[in-house]
């Protein structure tokens, strides 16, 4: 009987594709979508070793060998549907070769696991399908509630559980604000907070990654009408804006200088209960340019870490009992007198728990052994798109690990269309990962 397995379903575009869709008619959405599907590249850090990674389009065969190589990855298979679509599920469901293939390595492989990006529909039936294949496989990611996850991912949801739990644990603390079902609700919501000197923010309720997010400072507006005119300027001109609910709030003012003023906590949920994996921090540069996810020694500090991981287990705990089964993550952003506030969770996977894994497999599990870690996602590093070998080739001198240590680059993905590549940078500390993406875009940018 051969081990079981680990059968990753990296469906991170099928998560938003309807977003993705309703905005696809420009030259915007095309290039958000090319890099959705890019994304999913990170699911080969996912878990450890022993594992089948299904992917939207395969990984670069030389990403894929470089990368096995340094992590010491013996058995990853990167397999593929035959058309190119933003609904992985689908595509696999309607690939008849690719779908034989997933029922028999079930079949050699009794008791393995399925695991995506996140609780889609789509994922859903290939679960219930796989179930009428009979063969013998676990999901520990798979709620209770078929519903929770999409209502807890929305802003609105969110919002509603964290009101409740506010009253009862005043560790859990979120911004002033209302669910609004008009727009003309949310502006007035907005103009109170200009009456009283402070600025807002309209959130779409199912906005992703700082998309559908607006943020409204009085100073920028000289009277009410050059506020609803830009109010509906803004969203008249994206689709993530149609229909559904906003949610209005009073935009916290961020303390930059405590992990970037962002801090979040990714936790997992299963049958058992819940349990914090890592918190990391958006790492800004002086001028207040985004430079990236930081993870490891340092990310949070100290004094920091607890107020968070506090509200996030009461959260977690929360999650669990709604029936939620999964990742999820709880973003904060801290405000310059030093309090907390929760901003939203992403009941899914995140842009940092490939991180958190390829810290795992240099580091080892111990976290206080952890050096330092930076992932950038979106390195726009030409004009043109080369392929995998001309990037590692350029890369070459700093690439994981320089001169035998645990230090240097892992390229982690790789777009295939637009001159774009994800990276995570590893050292003993956060001054020399620092120093480390510097060199790294000087080798890749030629400045």
């Amino acid at each position: 009987m051969s081990p079981e397995k680990t059968i990753i379903f990296a469906n991170t575009a099928e998560a938003f594709k309807d977003q993705l869709l309703e905005s696809g008619n420009t030259d915007e959405g095309q290039a958000r979508i090319r890099h959705e599907l890019a994304l999913s590249q990170r699911a080969f850090f996912w878990e450890k070793d022993h594992k089948v990674v299904v992917t939207p389009y395969g990984i670069p065969e030389a990403l894929i060998n470089h990368n096995s190589q340094v992590l010491g990855f013996q058995d990853v298979i990167n397999v593929s549907p035959r058309e190119l679509s933003l609904d992985l599920s689908a595509q696999v469901q309607g690939d008849i070769k690719l779908w034989t293939e997933l029922v028999q390595l079930l079949r050699d492989n009794p008791g393995s696991k399925l695991s995506p990006y996140a609780y889609t529909p789509g994922f859903i039936q290939i679960i219930n399908r796989l179930r009428g294949e009979n063969v013998n496989f676990q999901v520990s990611e798979e709620p209770t509630d078929p519903n929770i996850a999409s209502f807890l991912d929305s802003k609105a949801g969110f919002r509603q559980i964290m009101i409740e739990l506010s009253v009862l644990h005043p560790e859990v603390k979120i911004p002033a604000g209302q669910i609004c079902s008009t727009r003309s609700e949310a502006i007035d919501f907005v103009q109170s907070l200009f009456a009283q000197g402070k600025a807002g923010v309209i959130k779409a309720n199912m906005g992703e990654s700082g998309w559908g997010t607006i943020f409204l400072k009085p100073e920028d507006f000289s009277d009410v009408a050059e506020l609803n005119s830009h109010i509906d300027r803004v969203l008249d001109g994206d689709n993530i804006w149609r229909g559904g609910l906003l949610i209005a709030e009073e935009y916290i003012h961020p303390d930059l200088s405590v992990s970037g003023g962002s801090p979040s906590t990714e936790l997992y949920v299963d049958n058992q209960g819940h349990r914090i994996t890592y918190s990391c921090e958006q790492v800004v540069s002086p001028s207040g340019e985004f430079l990236g996810v930081g993870v490891g020694a340092g990310s949070v500090k100290p004094e920091f870490l607890t107020t968070l991981e506090t509200a996030a287990n009461i959260v977690g705990q929360r999650y669990y009992d709604l029936g939620y089964r999964g990742f999820f993550d709880m973003d904060f952003v801290i405000s310059t007198d030093g309090t907390p506030y929760a901003v939203e969770t992403n009941t899914r996977r995140t842009g940092g728990t490939h991180v958190y894994d390829i810290a795992r497999a240099v580091f080892g599990e111990q976290q206080s052994l952890w050096g330092y870690l930076l992932s950038q996602d979106s390195l726009r590093y030409g004009d043109q798109a080369v392929n995998a070998e001309e990037l590692l080739a350029r890369s070459q001198k700093l690439l994981y690990p320089m001169n035998g240590s645990k230090r240097g680059v892992i390229i982690t993905l790789i777009n295939t269309s637009d001159p774009v590549l994800g990276y995570v940078a590893i050292g003993d500390d956060k001054a020399e990962v620092l120093r480390l993406q510097k060199q790294i875009k000087r080798s890749l940018l030629g400045k």
